[in-house]
């Protein structure tokens, strides 16, 4: 059983498809994708959730509209910006369980990875 903060799912799913994509050992493979799959799901909610809070703390105008600045971002309301903050960071540190033991480094050491990768991958890697 992993455990991982959903703030390390974000930067970690994207590192993880370049694994996936990657020649790999059967059971290697399958582990993979079975995290990678768990991780996806946990993303899903992730961006269900944030635009959630994000449509909660928004500015509206009189037709109840979100309103956007020139480029498209949406305006927030000031008075509420740290409660926003605040449910942002405590869903950020949620804990997500997924059924699977960690990958073996020796498994993916043939694989070439930036550092900034490695450490996205860090909690689902075991030496």
């Amino acid at each position: 059983m992993i455990t991982v903060r959903l703030r390390n799912i974000i930067d970690g799913t994207e590192v993880l498809r370049k694994l996936a994509g990657q020649p790999l050992k059967g059971r290697t493979a399958f582990q993979v994708s079975k995290i990678l799959k768990k991780l996806e799901e946990e993303l899903n909610l992730f961006n269900s959730t944030r635009v959630e809070l994000i449509k909660k703390y928004s500015k509206v105008d009189e037709n109840n509209q979100i309103i956007q600045d020139e480029n498209g971002n949406v305006q927030l309301q000031e008075d509420k910006l740290n409660d926003f903050n605040n449910e942002i960071a405590e869903l950020l540190n949620t804990p997500i369980e997924i059924n699977s033991g960690k990958i073996k480094l020796v498994d993916i050491e043939d694989i070439n990875f930036t550092p900034a990768e490695m450490m996205a991958l860090e909690e689902l890697i075991e030496e």
